[in-house]
């Protein structure tokens, strides 16, 4: 099938709707599953009972901080579906590290105490990719129908 002529223009808007919605997936998604796992990995080393009063501002604080990495990877996720090329789930692990490595260092640099929370971000932003990327999955699916 060719991508020219009249028919050519509603198909290709289709797949900048499509990568468009793909990106604001992992903006939505993204933070709110990185700042889990972030939390998560907190209380299993064990944050004060007092400290959990502040879950809810710490869920602002989350989508923040997590903004970046996330519109990151949806960036690279919808480029790639805009030029045709399936994102794998390996794919996706391996640019959730990337994304984490390069956020983990950043935020273990801020500060020596850090280094666990750089972890934490590391280990959220693959969960995060792997989670936007499993949910959005689907699109090219229902796009090639």
């Amino acid at each position: 099938m060719s991508d020219s002529g009249p028919a050519a223009i509603p198909r290709r808007i289709f797949v900048y709707l499509r990568a468009l919605v793909r990106f604001a997936a992992f903006i939505v998604l993204g933070p709110l599953v990185g700042w889990l796992v972030v939390v998560i990995g907190l209380m299993l080393r064990g944050v004060p009972d007092d400290a959990l009063h502040a879950l809810p501002l710490s869920l602002a604080y989350g989508y923040a901080i997590g903004a970046i990495p996330a519109a990151v990877a949806g960036f690279v996720v919808a480029v790639r579906d805009v030029l045709s090329r399936p994102v794998t789930p390996i794919f996706a692990l391996a640019l959730g590290a990337a994304v984490g490595a390069i956020w983990g260092v950043y935020l273990a640099s801020t500060g020596a105490g850090y280094v666990y929370l750089g972890t934490l971000a590391f280990v959220g932003a693959i969960v995060a990719t792997l989670a936007c990327w499993w949910v959005t999955r689907g699109l090219r699916r229902e796009a090639m129908r």
